[in-house]
Order: C-alpha cells, then structure tokens, then sequence
C-alpha cells in the first residue's frame, strides 16, 4: 500500500466543500511523506491553502507526470490510521536507535536526554516544509506584509523597554537574547518584567516560558505577583500583604494573563536542561522562553561544556522559531561582550546582548536601585544605545530613568536579605 499517494490522491479528488476538512485530517495525522510525494504534498497543500479548492488534476499531472492522482478504492479513514500506525513504527525505531547510540557513544545522561526530548517531540513532526522559495513565496509574503503593516503589528515581541523596543523592533523568532551582569544587579528582576510583559501581550491562544536553576518555582512566582500587582515585594516576604494588595493582584491577573504564564523552575524535573528546554518549548509552542541563570542550563561549567549549550541553545531558538532570552553573568566589572564569563560562545552565538550594571552612590558607598543597560550585540538593530532603569520595590517594578538615592523605596536584595 502506497500510503503517500493514497492520502495525496484523497485530497485532490475532494470537493471544495470537504476539502479543507480532509486536508484538516491528513495534518493532523502527520504521515511522514518520502523526499520525491513530498515535493507533491507541499505544492498541493499551498494550492489549497491559498484557494481552499483543490488544484487541478491537468496542472498536476503535468507538474508531476509520474505521479498516479486515481481516486483511492479505499475509504480516507482506513487510509489515516494505516498512515498513524506506519508513522508510529518509524518514531519508535528511530527512538530506539538513538537511544541505543546516545548509551554505546555517549552517557546515560546523553540517553536520558535523548528519550525526554523524543518523547515530546513524536507527535508533533511537522510534514509540510518550511522551506521558501524565494519566486513563488513573495505573493503570500507581500500579502502578509500589508497585513501586520495595515494592524499596526509591525514589531516583534515587546519588551516593555523604550530603548530595546524602538532600536531592536522588540523580540523576534528565532532570536536568542543574552542579558549579562554582574551578581546582584537584578538581572532575575528584569527577566521577569520582560517575562510579564510578554505575557500581557501575546496572541490568547499562546503561552509564555520561564526556567530557572536559580531560584526556586516560588520565587519567580512572587516576584512576578509582585509585580503584576504593583505591590510591596518586601512585606510579600513578611507575609505582610493586605486584602487590598490581594485586590490589586487580583484584578491585573486576568484570567488570559494567568493561563499564558508557565514558570519552570528548578526541583521540577530532574534533568532540568537544554533538551528538557526544547521539550518543552514544542509542547506548549510559546511566544518566548526565558531562562534564568543559562551557565546552569549546561553538563558543566567548562568552556566546551558552555559552548555545547549556546550552541544548543540557539538551535532550539532556529529549529522551533521561538526566542530564548536567558541571563549570564559578567566575570569582571564593565560591560563588555569579552567580559561575560564561562565561554566565548555566548557572545557568538547570541542574536541579541544586553549589558546591565548596577550604579553606585558613591557619596554614601552603596549601590543604588538603578541599573544601567546597554545594547552590546544586534545582528538586527542599532547597538549605540543605552537607557536606565530603576527598580521600586514598594511599589514593584521597572520604571524609566535614575533613582533617587535619599528615596525611601529601598531594594531588598532576595538573595543576601540585605537593605541597600
């Protein structure tokens, strides 16, 4: 049985009415098609997409002459779930050989890996390639152009940042951004202001990521509460909160907002890494991932161990079309790309650098809650620019400009519990 060109042939010899229902069905069955009937299935899909009728049986075979388009004898639904059963076999050999091979070539961790990500990925192999041909994409490309020109939705993901939102055009898929400073500069903050933000913003029907192995799942939760609320981060420490401030949470958690938040944090799974990352990253298909402590994410903290997770890294980014923002840490103070410790890598492979640093009041010898932030790389964009933000507490959040140092909206560091 030629199960490529019975499904194949059951879409052509649709009518218009069923026809994007039996289309419908083939997706979602995702039957792998061979190399030569996938080159047919693509420029069938694209017909049907683009005119929600089926080509032509003249057009196609004298597209493709050696094709056979008869009508299948059998019914489309003994055809799917012959097509289900080949593709099942297929995944679970292919499993088993890598599996087998990740355990003879490499480590058990290595298999483990491989079996977390294969599990999550199986059924969900795209079979319509995203391949573009740079002639017969342009109508669909220009359509869809004039489309986000006319809404207005010409940018990328925002960040909620004037400066990263104008000069970068906000986040774009497949980009892999790096956040870099020094220990205690609010780089956790940060991530989550942009992880909120996203939120805020993006597509109902999507969900956004966050990971951490810094902190714990219940740390980024309340510092994120904090922050939707707009509330007092050290008496939510205290366990100090108010019926008014569970108010305020309330009525900025909109029920949206807290179906598209999915905080990942660290004693969730055991092998919290890059192959868990794009695991997960295909189940819930987000707007963003947002990775907390990126060095952590890696086998070790070694420059070949670091480099294999950028590289992973900025994979799972381009394979998926999902950006990764994540955070490292400078190695010593100034903020440079050659000053980010562990690997050369981040800064190669990085679409986007972000250098933060916390000010000093030197007239009082402590530091302040304004950071400076920086553009440090931008394959796309400008990298001249540079704004300042400062973080409140007493009302938790970023806000544009510098701080007032004999303000009395102290910062709380979370880590060390000390009152700067």
């Amino acid at each position: 049985m030629n199960l490529d060109r019975l499904l194949i042939s059951s879409i052509t010899n649709s009518n218009k009415e069923n026809i994007l229902e039996v289309l419908r069905k083939v997706l979602t069955v995702g039957h792998i098609f061979t190399t030569d009937n996938k080159k047919v299935f693509e420029k069938v899909v694209k017909h049907v997409e683009k005119y929600a009728e089926p080509p032509s049986l003249e057009y196609l075979e004298h597209e493709f002459p050696k094709f056979d388009f008869d009508p299948p004898a059998d019914p489309l639904d003994f055809i799917l779930e012959k097509a289900i059963e080949t593709k099942e076999f297929k995944q679970i050999q292919e499993t088993l050989v890598a599996i087998e091979q990740a355990l003879t070539q490499r480590t058990p961790r290595d298999a483990m890996n491989e079996l977390i990500m294969r599990a999550k990925v199986v059924e969900r192999i795209d079979i319509v390639s995203t391949d573009i041909d740079v002639k017969e994409d342009f109508d669909s490309w220009k359509e869809e152009y004039i489309k986000r020109k006319e809404s207005g939705d010409t940018k990328g993901l925002p960040t909620g940042i004037e400066l990263l939102d104008n000069t970068l055009n906000g986040i774009h898929p497949g980009e892999f951004w790096i956040i870099a400073a020094r220990p205690q500069s609010f780089k956790t903050w940060l991530l989550c202001e942009l992880f909120r933000v996203a939120g805020s913003v993006c597509d109902e029907t999507c969900s956004v990521l966050f990971f951490s192995k810094e902190m714990t799942k219940q740390q980024i939760y309340d510092r994120v509460l904090a922050m939707i609320g707009n509330i007092n981060y050290s008496a939510l420490r205290k366990s100090e909160l108010t019926e008014d401030d569970f108010k305020a949470i309330k009525d900025n958690l909109t029920e949206d907002l807290n179906a598209r938040l999915k905080i990942i944090g660290k004693g969730q799974f055991d092998q919290l890494n890059e192959a868990y990352i794009k695991a997960k990253i295909i189940e819930y298909n987000p707007s963003a991932a947002y990775v907390d402590g990126l060095y952590l994410f890696g086998e070790g903290e070694g420059w070949d161990e670091q480099t294999s997770m950028t590289r992973n890294m900025r994979a799972i980014a381009l394979d998926t079309g999902v950006p990764i923002i994540g955070t490292v840490q400078f190695n010593k103070k100034g903020m440079g790309i050659n000053n980010i410790a562990y690997s050369d890598s981040y800064g190669q492979d990085a679409s986007v650098i972000i250098g933060i640093e916390r000010e000093r009041d030197e007239s009082q010898d402590k530091a302040t809650k304004t950071i400076r932030m920086k553009i440090l790389k931008a394959r796309e964009g400008e990298t001249d620019g540079e704004t300042y933000l400062s973080l409140g507490i007493k009302k938790c959040g970023f806000v544009a400009g510098r701080s007032d140092p004999d303000g009395d909206d102290f910062i709380h560091d979370a880590i060390e519990g000390i009152k700067v």
